[in-house]
């Protein structure tokens, strides 16, 4: 079976420049406790919300192509962000 669901993927060949993200990392920050992140480096939170983005864009992605499976997706995500919290490193410095 084909599916009907066309995806116009231009906006691909028109990611943002690094400024326009830095301008959305700031506005987010005034609802952001950074005191509760492990911030080492200069970039860290950048980095880390383009891992959440990632994350969050692939779940967005795949509840809207197949919405009867929202559930089972959101608990799959709710799993991935815990997985991110915790860190993939078993014995911490």
């Amino acid at each position: 079976m084909k599916s009907i669901i066309k995806i116009n993927a231009d906006f691909y060949l028109k990611m943002p420049e690094k400024n326009c993200e830095t301008d959305k990392m700031k506005e987010l920050l005034p609802f952001v406790n950074i005191d509760m992140l492990d911030l080492r480096e200069k970039d860290d939170f950048e980095n880390m919300l383009q891992i959440l983005f990632a994350v969050c864009g692939n779940t967005t992605a795949r509840v809207f192509l197949n919405p009867s499976n929202s559930e089972i997706l959101k608990s799959n995500h709710e799993i991935k962000l815990d997985l991110l919290k915790r860190g993939f490193i078993k014995n911490k410095e």
